[in-house]
């Protein structure tokens, strides 16, 4: 069953479903916000440098953790004994990728940032302990030539590349992973400790380093993550995310086994060209009738069907885009929905 912005698998009202659909037979969910409201209310450790997803918070400020202490009184307060509430996401999408490399990019963006910021101080801290505190070993290990650990907050990027200054960049990566989820689900449990926490809404399962799904895991109920896959119904072949030839079956695999919880597939959609909508701004693939999208949904479905740890998806979304798009900042103009923009169902995509 559907709701007004995402439709949910399994009797569930998904992400954006109008409100007027809970509680009469269908299970909700509720975003705490807290990571997309910080970077906009105090500010980003890795702003939006790609497009989609959402600015990534400064989590080493000191406001961090009352914010999401408030975030998680005004959101789940009211939802703590609510049996229809299936669980919290804790965000979407946000840019875990940092300056377009989702291993170094937090790390870069971090020692980007002035002196007197908490993450430049932050990542500063981690490469003194990591140094042992000795200036020689960290200007062998980064080749550098500082006279003093003053100097170091001064630098606005360091490009090591051997395999000691990656592990280095990861572990801080690890250290901003643990801040995110630690602070914020303490913080969602403390008010409410009778739902699921349900992961962040990664923005495909390529754009977060490995380490943090192994972090998402130990902080969360179940991990989210947002895939729009390329599928070949004819060859039996599917990829994890449109655009890159990373194998499905294999990369859901592993980032189960990276976190150890059960995935919720929190988004994903496929359109249709035989529309009115000329479907120029879609995440989805696309195909060329609503048969041929219904049996790639059907095909995609089936796959998720065989994982036993996808407990569950949200189809994206109830109703197709406007033909003329949302606004010039936001110009979807796709076929996305289980019924067109007067209500009329697509028959082939509804009965699949």
């Amino acid at each position: 069953a559907c709701g007004g912005g995402s439709c949910g698998g399994n009797a569930s009202g998904g992400v954006g479903s109008d409100w007027t659909l809970r509680r009469r037979g269908l299970s909700h969910v509720e975003v705490i916000g807290a990571g997309h409201s910080f970077a906009w209310k105090y500010g980003s450790l890795a702003g939006n440098e790609r497009n989609g997803g959402a600015g990534f918070p400064d989590v080493f400020m000191s406001e961090w953790p009352a914010h999401c202490r408030e975030r998680a009184r005004a959101v789940c307060t009211r939802s703590r004994e609510d049996k229809w509430l299936f669980g919290y996401y804790l965000d979407n999408e946000l840019s875990w990728w940092a300056r377009r490399e989702r291993t170094s990019g937090m790390f870069d963006a971090a020692m980007a940032k002035a002196p007197e910021e908490p993450a430049k101080r932050a990542v500063c801290e981690l490469l003194r302990k990591a140094a042992d505190n000795s200036l020689d070993a960290f200007n062998r290990q980064w080749g550098q030539s500082l006279e003093d650990w003053s100097a170091l907050s001064a630098l606005r990027q360091l490009s090591g590349t051997s395999e000691s200054c990656k592990q280095v960049k990861r572990r801080f990566l690890e250290m901003t992973a643990e801040r995110y989820f630690s602070v914020l689900t303490a913080a969602i449990r403390e008010v409410d400790p009778n739902h699921l926490i349900l992961g962040c809404r990664f923005m495909g399962t390529e754009t977060a380093d490995d380490t943090v799904w192994t972090v998402a895991g130990r902080h969360c109920d179940v991990v989210s993550v947002n895939v729009y896959p390329q599928v070949d119904v004819t060859g039996g072949r599917c990829w994890a995310d449109r655009g890159r030839k990373v194998d499905f079956d294999r990369r859901l695999d592993d980032l189960h086994r990276l976190a150890h919880r059960p995935l919720l597939i929190s988004e994903w959609s496929f359109a249709g060209l035989d529309t009115p909508l000329r479907c120029k701004v879609c995440a989805a693939q696309k195909f060329p009738s609503q048969v041929a999208r219904a049996e790639a949904a059907t095909f995609w479905m089936d796959r998720l069907e065989a994982k036993p740890y996808v407990v569950g998806w949200e189809f994206f979304m109830w109703t197709d885009d406007p033909v003329e798009g949302y606004s010039r900042a936001w110009p979807e103009d796709a076929n996305f929905g289980l019924v067109n923009v007067e209500d009329e169902p697509y028959r082939e995509m509804v009965a699949a």
